[in-house]
């Protein structure tokens, strides 16, 4: 801007057309001239007028100077965390995932794709649904590495989320690598070993003594865990005995 008067008290006004009017900083380049600085966070996206006047401390007004700018998304969505079975350490089971998105998302089919080192892709199932304005998915399995009770056979695991079949609502891709930028698949290893029920991929004397403790319960009974039922009978029973014996002192 340039003024007539010498360094006046020049004040900048604002208005960034969503029913906000502030302040702006003036520099000065010269004793006539300087340069106008302001910023503004939009709380909604769409489409504004910004209108610039300035005011001086002699009571002169500047002509309005107006520009036009859209606010768009270009934040990518995130994986905001993935939960492998019941949400507890053990392995001994798992029946489903559970993935949290940090926003709401449109997922194509085939978006989630899982490995295991025995070379079997697994068929997925996805539910989703919304969780405090947010996406929330669980994965359920079928077909080859998955057993009768609907639990991923023994394995090490690879889950991999696809940036291109995922995206927001304003169109932008899933940033599975978490570098701040669209795209990048999210990945994430696990396994399953029946009997492990503390997690740490063996099963020892300790998950021996969780296994003795709801041997002969049944789904009815406080003693009843469900990561020990390997069929998914509802019953920790001979049947699950012999499943957790086979894979008693081993690891994975």
């Amino acid at each position: 801007f340039t003024e007539l008067g010498v360094q006046d008290d020049v004040t900048v006004e604002v208005d960034w057309g969503d029913g906000t009017v502030t302040q702006g900083q003036v520099n000065y380049t010269s004793n006539i001239a300087g340069d106008l600085s302001a910023a503004h966070s939009y709380q909604q996206l769409g489409d504004y007028s910004i209108t610039v006047r300035l005011l001086d401390d002699d009571g002169g007004i500047s002509n309005a100077l107006t520009a036009n700018i859209s606010v768009v998304d270009k934040i990518p969505p995130q994986v905001a965390s993935i939960v492998i079975g019941d949400g507890t350490a053990q392995r001994s089971v798992v029946r489903l995932i559970t993935v949290d998105f940090d926003s709401i998302v449109t997922i194509d089919p085939g978006a989630f794709v899982i490995t295991n080192d025995l070379g079997q892709t697994v068929d997925v199932a996805v539910a989703q649904r919304e969780v405090g304005g947010k996406s929330q998915v669980t994965l359920t399995f079928s077909g080859e590495g998955v057993d009768a009770s609907g639990s991923l056979v023994d394995a090490n695991y690879t889950l991999t989320i696809l940036d291109t079949h995922i995206r927001d609502i304003a169109g932008n891709a899933l940033d599975g690598d978490r570098d701040g930028q669209a795209g990048g698949a999210a990945v994430d290893e696990f396994f399953r070993f029946f009997g492990d029920s503390d997690g740490d991929r063996d099963v020892d004397y300790n998950d021996f003594l969780e296994f003795r403790s709801a041997f002969g319960a049944s789904s009815e009974d406080e003693r009843y865990l469900s990561h020990l039922d390997a069929n998914g009978n509802d019953e920790i029973d001979y049947f699950d005995f012999l499943t957790f014996r086979a894979n008693f002192g081993g690891s994975i």
